[in-house]
């Protein structure tokens, strides 16, 4: 457990996610508003370019400290200081984790010699779960990188980058 948490005190490591917060300040009181401005100056919400009418040309690729996906405001990029981008990342774990289950089921069924394959698909979905656990508190929280409403602490390790929930 990191400095700040009591050795006594119970601690669930929920591991790390692909989610980078280094550009939303920890003490942002709340949420960005879509429309609105994030905290580092960029829009809360920018909608889709048109889909490409050419073979392997992406109109909307990657950006930095944005989630893409259909949400409230339509198809387009939340900012990660937005409630919506982690609403929207939560319905994009939820669609893998529904695959991982189901690459699971088969392999259970079809290939049951391949005990490695399984062992792999397992961990896999343990590992999912985790992501979208620390997802889901997070889009609960009051406020991006704040205390979850329905857990007791979140407590952050900057050393390990990982997120600790105490438990009672």
């Amino acid at each position: 457990p990191p400095a700040n948490v009591d050795s006594a005190t119970p601690v669930v490591d929920v591991g790390t996610t692909e989610v980078k917060t280094e550009n939303v300040p920890e003490r942002q009181a709340e949420w960005t508003r879509i429309p609105g401005t994030a905290p580092d100056g960029s829009p809360s919400y920018i909608p889709h370019a048109e889909k490409s009418k050419t073979h392997g040309v992406n109109n909307n690729t990657f950006r930095e400290n944005y989630i893409f996906g259909k949400g409230p405001s339509g198809i387009g990029y939340y900012h990660i200081s937005t409630k919506e981008a982690y609403k929207v990342l939560l319905t994009r774990i939820d669609r893998h984790l529904i695959k991982i289950h189901n690459d699971l089921s088969c392999a259970k069924l079809c290939c049951f010699w391949n005990r490695p394959h399984v062992k792999s698909l397992k961990e896999k979905a343990v590992n999912m779960e985790r992501v979208r656990n620390v997802v889901h508190f997070r889009s609960k929280a009051i406020a991006p990188c704040g205390t979850p409403n329905d857990v007791s602490d979140i407590v952050r390790d900057p050393a390990a980058n990982n997120w600790y929930y105490v438990v009672d």
